[in-house]
């Protein structure tokens, strides 16, 4: 449990439903658009790791990204300190809101992504960091 107000998922049934709740970019596309580069932000996110992390400078790693109407991106996040996936919305235009909306481990995501209707939200190059 973390200490944030963030959801931790724990079964694959939540995380299938959260995941396909969301509309996903293509993930050959995601990693270089620059409005869907967290690094674009100069914000902090709460991590399920319990820390906070920079969006610009962090140690992360972007794992897929999409966007919800005019002002609502989002973001999948691996803390690559301490394995836990964060699901982080940027929304609104000025002032932009962050907000940490779940959490899992990896090991979760990793074994969801096996699952043929999720095999391409992380891209190829990236499955690995899920081991």
């Amino acid at each position: 449990m973390n200490n944030f107000n963030i959801r931790e998922l724990t079964s694959e049934d939540a995380l299938i439903n959260l995941l396909t709740a969301e509309n996903w970019d293509p993930p050959l596309e995601h990693p270089d658009m620059a409005l869907r580069n967290p690094r674009n932000y100069q914000a902090i996110y709460e991590c399920g790791c319990e820390l906070t992390h920079d969006l610009d400078i962090g140690d992360y790693e972007l794992l897929a990204a999409g966007k919800k109407g005019f002002s609502r991106i989002f973001f999948l996040l691996l803390c690559m300190k301490n394995k836990y996936i964060t699901l982080v919305e940027a929304k609104g235009l000025f002032p932009t809101r962050i907000n940490s909306l779940w959490t899992c481990k990896n090991n979760l995501l990793a074994k969801v992504i096996e699952n043929k209707e999720f095999e391409s939200l992380i891209h190829e190059e990236k499955k690995y960091l899920l081991k």
